[in-house]
């Protein structure tokens, strides 16, 4: 079996254009380069079992949507997947149901279990919540990313004076994607049409649907005003380095992987500069002590230690502390051995120790031109790191 998405793109963007000078649509309009409605799109294609792509445009739209989904990011490595345009209605609630037509009737429906319906102008959405919310509505029917609210609620009089006070006892902010069992929110949406509903689960659960809680994200937020653009405010950047001599009788180990070399890394653990750049590179975002003092050289319990085994414990304490890894870059100088051939196998082993996304890890490989002393004649090699930290809750 199979899924599919309905990315929402058909609204006319009236609160955002309410904070707004200038008259357009949130979804058109870029953040780095990178449009809106693209952003949005772009972690589904990373859904392996992901078969169709519908998109809801506002009647009149149709070709600078079809101009901007095309050249998502990804989109080219997915020539398996169908992509559908479809018109939206006078609602969000009509768009999705137009949504859910098309996609009953393409090639593709009879395999599809699960569908997302995801807003167009929700652009930090990542794979690992996408893939939470599909495996919860493949148990339960249904699932909902939300977010507990943490703030004091208050009801505001139509005067701007304030009211009762609400509790906040089991209320949530809901997110998306929300997803459910395509033929369940099909009759669903059916069923409603004609009333008025806020949005998908309020649907489902009306016409008998269980919708399951998945713990959303803060950096998942919605593009609905002007200042929702820029960037987010909780986010973190650290850096990295370090620094190893090269000794004949060591094996050469960065980023997880052994590299062919007749000399490697010296160090009290397998010396492997590459995750040790990181590793203090995601301690200098989260605001914690240095690789040094987390696992000291003067301990024997990390005499020869597989450094894998400390980026995982670092990883832990970093989610611990409310972080999301959203990318790291990073630069090996070695004159030799070339870390072409090692590259894709480096990035992979790293992305899968990190928890992200292959794309979220990059390691590049530079040579000191043999200059700079030790690095130079290639009696040593240096790792530099840079990563991005944002805030999970």
């Amino acid at each position: 079996m199979s899924t599919a998405v309905i990315v929402t793109a058909a609204g006319s963007s009236r609160r955002f254009n309410s904070s707004s000078e200038a008259s357009v649509k949130k979804e058109f309009l870029s953040i780095d380069s990178v449009p809106v409605l693209c952003r949005a799109i772009r972690p589904f294609l990373e859904i392996s079992d992901l078969a169709v792509l519908v998109v809801t445009y506002r009647d009149g739209e149709l070709e600078e949507v079809r101009k901007l989904v095309l050249q998502t990011p990804g989109l080219e490595d997915r020539p398996d997947l169908e992509l559908l345009f479809v018109v939206g209605g006078a609602t969000r609630q009509e768009s999705v149901f137009n949504g859910l037509k098309a996609l009953d009737g393409c090639k593709k429906h009879s395999d599809i279990e699960i569908v997302g319906i995801h807003d167009g102008a929700r652009p930090f959405v990542d794979k690992a919540l996408i893939e939470e919310c599909f495996s919860t509505a493949s148990e339960f029917g249904g699932s909902c990313p939300c977010i507990r609210m943490t703030d004091t609620l208050v009801r505001v009089d139509e005067d701007g004076l304030f009211g009762e006070r609400l509790s906040r006892e089991g209320v949530c902010a809901v997110q998306t994607p929300q997803c459910f069992r395509f033929q369940d929110i099909l009759r669903a949406h059916e069923v409603a049409v004609g009333k008025a509903y806020t949005d998908d689960t309020q649907v489902f659960t009306e016409w008998g649907g269980h919708v399951a809680f998945v713990q959303g994200k803060v950096s998942n937020r919605k593009i609905t005003y002007a200042s929702d653009l820029l960037g987010n405010p909780e986010s973190r950047i650290g850096t990295g380095w370090d620094l190893h001599r090269l000794e004949a009788g060591r094996a050469l180990v960065l980023g997880g992987v052994k590299i062919e070399s007749p000399r490697g890394c010296a160090g009290h653990s397998d010396g492997d500069a590459l995750i040790h750049a990181v590793i203090d590179s995601l301690l200098g975002a989260a605001g914690m002590d240095d690789i040094g003092t987390l696992f000291p050289d003067t301990d024997p319990a990390y005499k020869g230690i597989d450094s894998t085994l400390l980026l995982e414990k670092v990883v832990c304490l970093v989610r611990s502390k409310g972080f999301d890894i959203v990318n790291i870059d990073t630069n090996v100088i070695l004159q030799s051995p070339k870390l072409g051939p090692y590259k894709m196998a480096i990035r992979e082993r790293m992305a899968s120790i990190l928890g992200v996304p292959f794309e979220s890890f990059d390691v590049k490989a530079k040579t000191a031109e043999h200059i700079l002393n030790e690095l130079g004649t290639g009696d040593a090699v240096a790792c530099q790191s840079i990563c991005l930290l944002s805030v999970s809750e």
